[in-house]
C-alpha cells in the first residue's frame, strides 16, 4: 500500500474510532465535510503527504520521519510504520 493511502486509511481510522460525523471531523481537520467524505472514500488526488501529516497531527498524532542507511543490497525502501495503529 502506497505512502499516501496508509496515512489516508490512519485519518479515517482515527475519525471513525472518535465517532465523528463527517462534519465535525472536517471542523477538526480545517477541511469541508465534502473533502472529508472524499478522505473516506479513499479519495487521494489533490492530497499531498505533507498536507496528510498536517491532518494528522490535527487528530492529536506525532510524525516522526527517520532517514537511516539501508543494511542490505536490496533496493533502499519507504515504509510507513504505525506505533498506535488504529483499525477499521
Amino acid at each position: 500500500m502506497e505512502t499516501k493511502a496508509k496515512l489516508v486509511s490512519q485519518i479515517n481510522a482515527i475519525i471513525k474510532k472518535r465517532k465523528l460525523t463527517q462534519k465535525e471531523a472536517g471542523a477538526i481537520l480545517g477541511i469541508p465535510q465534502s473533502r472529508v467524505s472524499d478522505l473516506a472514500r479513499g479519495g487521494l488526488s489533490g492530497v499531498s503527504v505533507d498536507r496528510l501529516f498536517r491532518l494528522l497531527n490535527k487528530l492529536d498524532r506525532e510524525i516522526e520521519i527517520i532517514v537511516k542507511r539501508k543494511r542490505s543490497r536490496r533496493p533502499a525502501t519507504t515504509t510507513v510504520t504505525f506505533v498506535d495503529t488504529i483499525s477499521i
